[in-house]
């Protein structure tokens, strides 16, 4: 697909180059029919049932995925690949099957698209690629092959012989249940305003804070003051996410405070979602702002375990305790 990045260098400003990226819908169906791997329906039964019935999962309570949708995990981040002085990273954007678990980690996630983030515009370049997989995965919701492109456009002759057909021999549907990265990896892929990790505001589900003396993130217990301040996904929009993104090829829709129930009349098939207002994530079927996930390193090694370890060494000096 065609995406604006910066020229490399000793040129300067922009261009576009095509970049390869496999369609989720694509993924998808080598891993079921080619690979094999189906899950199992009583899994999926029990999965569902468990968000729905037991702990009533927000999120899986609104969308309209059916119990025989298979829950899928989208994931973006960084690496570094260089060794030295020399800082060179890319940026990789993957799909997983969130119910999988193979004994290797690594056989978890599926790579979509990368490429070098030196030459990243920021949304600018992330939006297209975004776009791009969120109409994909929206099909696959349907287990339908597109009529139209990501952006309206007519279909090529290789899509065409596809057009209306079946994704999977088994006609497996699938649903995008998580939104899985680090902060900073959220707040490019959502244009987020007053919202990461240097922020007031550290948390996109509530309105915790790390400065004052009301809703501190560092506040626990049932009486802890954030916990009445939880969002909605359009509180969430309207208080976080940046009212004006960068425009991406393609038609754009008016925001309104109606978006969030013509969500879905949006993506099925016959219109690109919004991306240039707020982010193409938005425009996932079932979109809810608690399938937003952090990444366990920074919110364990490098969160919960840091805090905990440096509070009980403080807590031992400070009261002069014995070595263990």
């Amino acid at each position: 697909m065609l995406v604006p990045v910066k020229a490399p260098a000793p040129k300067t400003g922009t261009e576009e180059i095509w970049l390869p990226l496999l369609d989720p819908v694509d993924v998808l169906k080598f891993v079921e029919d080619e690979m094999g791997l189906v899950c199992p329906q009583h899994i999926l039964h029990e999965f569902w049932g468990h968000l729905r019935d037991v702990v009533h999962n927000r999120w899986a309570m609104q969308c309209p995925a059916t119990r025989d949708h298979v829950p899928i995990s989208l994931y973006g981040d960084e690496c570094r690949y260089s060794e030295g002085a020399t800082v060179m990273k890319c940026t990789g954007f993957f799909l997983s099957l969130s119910l999988w678990r193979p004994l290797n980690t690594k056989y978890s996630n599926f790579l979509l698209c990368n490429f070098r983030t030196e030459r990243s515009l920021g949304p600018k370049t992330l939006f297209p690629i975004l776009q791009r997989i969120v109409w994909s995965c929206n099909h696959a919701f349907s287990a339908l092959y597109p009529v139209v492109g990501p952006r309206g456009e007519a279909l090529t002759a290789a899509q065409q012989r596809k057009k209306g057909k079946s994704i999977t021999k088994r006609g497996t549907k699938y649903v995008v249940y998580e939104l899985k990265g680090d902060w900073q990896w959220h707040v490019m892929s959502f244009c987020f305003l007053k919202c990461s990790w240097a922020a007031k505001f550290v948390c996109p589900q509530c309105l915790a804070t790390s400065l004052g003396n009301q809703n501190l993130f560092c506040e626990f217990g049932d009486e802890a003051s954030w916990r009445n301040t939880r969002l909605t996904t359009l509180g969430f929009i309207n208080q976080f996410v940046r009212p004006r993104g960068p425009v991406c090829q393609g038609p754009s829709f008016p925001f309104s405070r109606k978006y969030v129930q013509l969500r879905s009349n949006l993506v099925h098939c016959t219109a690109p979602p919004p991306v240039s207002i707020r982010g193409p994530y938005l425009g996932l079927v079932g979109f809810d702002v608690s399938m937003i996930r952090f990444c366990s390193m920074h919110c364990c090694n490098l969160g919960l375990n840091f805090t905990c370890s440096g509070g009980a060494l403080t807590f031992a000096f400070k009261f002069s305790l014995p070595p263990p």
